[in-house]
């Protein structure tokens, strides 16, 4: 069947209409982005097009570590790349801001995103 980022066609499909669907939403969430779903371009594009649109977006990104380590899986797919790519396109390019922590490592670093993460939710609803 060759690498599984070849089968991701679902994220091309169904990924972009959700995406769309969004645009009507107060919030957007988006749960371990960052991974091999950037390798479906017409996802890729449309991820950053809802990004740009204005709509607040919380999410929680595939590890940096974890997306390399998705290179070497998918026969050198540069998915790394393309983790690093959005990062920089959020706070460059958008201003956003990216919340770092280790939950088991650093308890208190994750009491302090927990906090900005409620400050940013409450101040949209």
């Amino acid at each position: 069947n060759g690498p599984a980022y070849q089968n991701q066609q679902i994220f091309d499909t169904i990924g972009v209409q959700l995406l769309d669907a969004s645009k009507n939403t107060p919030l957007i969430l988006l749960d371990e982005i960052g991974g091999s779903e950037l390798l479906c371009e017409s996802f890729r594009r449309k991820l950053y097009e809802i990004l740009g649109s204005g709509i607040p977006c919380l999410g929680v990104f595939k590890l940096n570590e974890n997306a390399r380590r998705l290179d070497r899986s998918y026969q050198d797919a540069p998915i790394g790349q393309a983790n690093l790519d959005l990062r920089r396109h959020i706070t460059k390019d958008l201003g956003g801001t990216i919340l770092y922590y280790d939950r088991l490592g650093d308890p208190a670093g994750s009491v302090v995103a927990a906090k900005a993460v409620e400050r940013f939710v409450r101040s949209i609803f």
